[in-house]
């Protein structure tokens, strides 16, 4: 069994999908370091909440 986690911030996915022009979706998957994220997502979400693509990651 896969562990999942997401990273803790006070900003709602839809406030993050709307300031990086992502889809809710995309921003889920980043959040919750899913294997499906893109770089380029979790570097534009990572970016705005001001931690590492790596950090995102599981």
């Amino acid at each position: 069994m896969t562990e999942q986690r997401r990273l803790q911030t006070s900003l709602p996915a839809e406030s993050i999908a709307k300031a990086t022009g992502l889809t809710t979706e995309r921003v889920r998957a980043a959040l919750d370091g899913d294997s499906s994220a893109r770089v380029s997502d979790l570097v534009m979400v990572g970016g705005l909440l001001g931690v590492t693509p790596k950090e995102l990651m599981p």
